[in-house]
């Protein structure tokens, strides 16, 4: 029965995203974005809402196993579209060269993910909330910069589910589609927050479940547009939603869990930053195949994430 329930908090967070995602194709085609922010901003923050919720709402519930499972998901985030997605679309990529945009996000992650682990292992009370502030104000900056990045324009997409349903087309519509799903992606994390803090290591469950119910769909939707020959888009999302993770998912987690790992969880720290420095000079040798290498990290990820549930 636990492991129905579960599993109904991550159908529900999928399909909520799924919709939710169709609707921002359609917005970043009207809003004129470039095909990297499309991915990189629009897609990557519009995504990493599950991660987040389960932190926010880890502190809601009130206890030291919520508390773990909101740290777990946050530290977990980005194991699934790092170590699985970016390399496996960089093993099919069959373009000549990656905008250097994907390098830099690479990078801004690999600090910002060493910095957390780092402010993870001290006690700094009620300052916690000031880093986080940091944190979250970092990647707002980070985002503009995205958003001015001179770039090709997102192609005109069609129209949404709810447009399709309604047979009418109008922006307001596609952006309540966005709203409803956005509104059942909070849901299936609380479900899934109630699930999982019943475990008798919810850190550990937390991160090696929730990787999938939180962060599977954004390779999903890479690879979808991998097979529409717009492998760009696919790994800007890719990339944005790692920038993401390391700064506001992070910060979030900051400000709702009190962000104190286990320094035995420094170790997963450690494998992100190999596998994005991988990344980043896979992309400035132009030689962006190379990063397939970074799967090879996976199974280690998943050796250390076990190793709680002893």
């Amino acid at each position: 029965m636990v492991w129905l329930e579960m599993l109904a908090g991550v159908l529900l967070l999928l399909a909520s995203t799924v919709a939710f995602v169709e609707g921002v194709e359609v917005l970043a085609g009207r809003l004129r974005l470039t095909r990297f922010a499309a991915g990189a901003l629009l897609a990557a923050v519009l995504t990493a809402i599950p991660e987040t919720a389960i932190a926010v709402l880890s502190y809601f519930q009130q206890g030291y196993h919520a508390a773990q499972v909101g740290m777990g998901s946050v530290l977990a985030a980005p194991s699934i579209t790092l170590l699985v997605g970016a390399p496996v679309v960089a093993a099919l990529w069959k373009s000549t060269s990656v905008d250097l945009g994907v390098a830099k996000n690479y990078v801004y992650f690999a600090v910002f993910m060493t910095l957390a682990a780092a402010i993870s292992q001290l006690s700094l009370g009620p300052f916690i909330n000031i880093t986080a502030l940091l944190f979250l104000l970092t990647y707002v900056y980070l985002a503009r910069s995205i958003y001015v990045e001179e770039g090709e324009v997102v192609e005109v997409l069609g129209v949404s589910f709810v447009e399709r349903l309604l047979r009418r087309r109008n922006t307001g519509l596609a952006a309540l589609q966005v709203g409803l799903a956005a509104a059942g992606l909070p849901l299936g994390a609380d479900l899934f927050i109630d699930v999982v803090s019943t475990t008798v290591n919810p850190f550990a469950l937390a991160l090696v479940v929730s990787p999938f119910a939180t962060c599977l769909e954004e390779v999903f939707v890479a690879f979808y547009w991998m097979m529409r020959n717009k492998a760009d888009i696919a790994i800007s999302l890719l990339s944005g939603e790692n920038l993401v993770q390391s700064t506001f998912v992070v910060g979030v987690g900051m400000a709702f869990t009190g962000w104190a790992l286990p320094s035995t969880a420094l170790g997963v720290v450690v494998v992100y930053v190999a596998a994005a420095v991988m990344l980043s000079l896979a992309i400035r040798l132009n030689r962006f195949r190379l990063g397939a290498a970074v799967l090879g990290l996976y199974p280690v990820y998943m050796l250390l994430a076990s190793g709680f549930l002893s």
